[in-house]
């Protein structure tokens, strides 16, 4: 899909021409270290606003889109009365997301493949799942 050319007609016809900002890839740190508050549908940079304490509005219905993380209210009111996320209540979830769902590797090279294989296999055989074994 040609998104840059979505935004820009959706700027168009909501007159907020100059407003958005449009990103596919970028330093979500120094990006969330600087954001006023941040509106996501599903993505990592909910995380990362988060982790920076950066209000947020998630559109859709990620993992973390829970009160006292994610504003619960319009996004019309977001702008208004959005507030930081409970610091003590986001070090729970990330502890908790942490331990019970994840596990160390990734997609990106070779050898984070490698280790994300290594690492799924005992949690994809086990008896119990780390989130059952908590409970």
């Amino acid at each position: 899909m040609n998104y840059p050319k979505i935004v820009a007609d959706c700027e168009k016809q909501f007159d907020i021409a100059g407003r958005v900002h449009y990103l596919e890839e970028g330093g979500w740190a120094m990006l969330g270290s600087n954001a006023r508050g941040v509106v996501t549908v599903n993505s990592t940079a909910g995380t990362v606003a988060l982790e920076y304490g950066v209000p947020l509005k998630a559109l859709s219905d990620p993992i973390y889109n829970l009160p006292g993380l994610t504003c619960q209210l319009p996004l019309d009111d977001f702008w208004h009365e959005g507030t930081s996320p409970n610091v003590e209540l986001f070090k729970r979830f990330r502890r908790c997301v942490l331990h019970t769902t994840q596990v160390n590797g990734g997609f990106y090279s070779d050898d984070a493949i490698a280790l994300a294989v290594q690492n799924s296999v005992p949690v994809l055989t086990a008896e119990q799942s780390p989130l059952e074994r908590l409970l």
